[in-house]
Formats: structure tokens, sequence, C-alpha cells
């Protein structure tokens, strides 16, 4: 039995991988910004809130919430 490659086998597969690497790549930069605050070694509470926060509300819009 030969594998038939998934592109051939399901229409717009392309466009599923392009939104799984946008996707990954939004998270990255998300993940950057949130460890650039614990990197700095900074104790100011309020970036780390708005840091927090922009993970939260990225990360509800990507689940629909």
């Amino acid at each position: 039995m030969r594998a038939t490659a998934p592109a051939v086998v399901v229409p717009g597969w392309d466009c599923v991988i392009k939104a799984i690497e946008a996707l990954s790549t939004a998270l990255r930069e998300q993940r950057t910004r949130l460890g650039a605050w614990q990197e700095s070694g900074s104790t100011d509470t309020e970036q780390l809130r708005v840091a927090v926060r922009g993970y939260r509300d990225f990360l509800d819009r990507v689940l629909g919430r």
C-alpha cells in the first residue's frame, strides 16, 4: 500500500499548513515577550502583568474565547 502526501489527499491542505506555521510563529513571539521580562531581571510587576495579560489575551483569541 502506498501512502499519498496529505497535500494531494486533502483539498486546501496548504492553507492548514500556513495557518499552523502562523500560529507557531505568533506563539514564539508571545513567549519571547514574556521571557524578555524574565531575562531582564526587572522587578517591575506592572511589566509582568502586561506581558502575562497579553499572552492570555492571545491564547483566548486562538482558543475562541
